[in-house]
């Protein structure tokens, strides 16, 4: 069963985690109608698929050993698709496009053209035009979805198209979407003026928003230490940290308080805000003792990590990288 911290905490991430645990086991029991539910179930909750957590389970051999050149049920073709996309192994994924090609032959669904277009997205080798007809059809089923609205920000990044509006109410909506809180921040370091947010004098006793507001960090960085607080808004008990909440959520509404600003800092070409620097001593580390996230560490603010790619898309990481967090 889900856990019911998660549904009352809105936290989709976990909640999609559930479906997609669920989704794999079921498609190693060779349950394949009800793997595709679950796993469709899971790209309507999750907006960030991290393949350590797909490929820890033993279905590597189920893939490659079985015969799915036969008659394979619409569910069946799905689910392939699904867990041969979330292999850490790009060149994997022509098998996931093959199939998921296949399932669209008689099913041109809103989760098989979304499989789709995550294959086409991962892939630097595909054709641009390919992307944008993707893109095109997805539009036409009329579908708000966090993965969507993730991918059509970070294609829009790529080819120098405006995305700040879209990926900010995304991560209002869901804010367990670490792939729009990444854009996000990326967005806000382009700015050489942190005073440019509108940030109350009271907010700056929340440990996420100083955080946020230095300057002097990565952007990997700061969604480690975010996806920290999240993990701990349920204690080892099960019970909900009001503490943690009550941070997040302060957090939360300075960043809905700020959309105007970080769509002006995208249209601005070039920095014309004068930099003015906290004068108060940087204190994140005596902070993040305070509230008990001893677990994470870090030097003034900044952690390097020599298993981030700048080129790859934060869920296309190294497995090494999530570990090192």
């Amino acid at each position: 069963m889900i856990n019911e911290n998660y549904i009352l905490t809105n936290n989709f991430e976990q909640i999609g985690d559930f479906f997609l645990e669920k989704g794999i086991t079921l498609f190693n029991e060779n349950n394949y109608k009800a793997s595709y539910e679950f796993f469709k179930l899971a790209l309507e909750f999750k907006s960030c698929f991290n393949e350590v957590l797909v490929t820890k389970h033993d279905y590597v051999k189920k893939v490659f050993i079985q015969n799915f050149e036969q008659n394979n049920s619409k569910e069946e073709l799905f689910s392939i698709s699904f867990t041969i996309l979330f292999f850490f192994f790009l060149f994997l994924h022509f098998l996931a496009l093959k199939y998921i090609d296949k399932y669209l032959l008689e099913n041109d669904d809103f989760y098989g053209n979304l499989i789709r277009t995550i294959i086409l997205t991962k892939n630097n080798s595909i054709e641009n035009y390919l992307i944008e007809e993707s893109f095109s059809k997805m539009n036409s089923f009329k579908k708000n979805n966090f993965y969507l609205n993730y991918l059509i920000s970070f294609n829009s990044r790529q080819n120098n198209k405006n995305y700040a509006e879209l990926i900010h109410d995304n991560f209002i909506k869901n804010y367990t979407s670490y792939n729009s809180l990444y854009l996000l921040d990326e967005i806000y370091l382009k700015c050489n003026n942190s005073k440019l947010l509108k940030i109350d004098k009271e907010n700056f006793k929340n440990v996420l928003i100083r955080f946020f507001y230095n300057k002097k960090r990565k952007t990997e960085t700061f969604i480690s230490f975010f996806k920290e607080f999240v993990n701990r808004t349920v204690d080892k008990n099960n019970q909900l940290n009001y503490n943690i909440i009550k941070l997040l959520n302060e957090f939360v509404i300075v960043i809905k308080n700020n959309k105007d600003v970080f769509i002006e800092i995208e249209n601005t070409t070039e920095s014309f805000y004068y930099l003015e620097l906290m004068e108060e001593e940087d204190r994140i580390s005596d902070l993040i003792e305070e509230y008990n996230l001893d677990l994470f560490e870090m030097s003034n603010g900044i952690a390097e990590d020599d298993y981030y790619n700048d080129n790859l898309d934060l869920d296309q990481q190294d497995p090494k990288f999530w570990d090192n967090l």
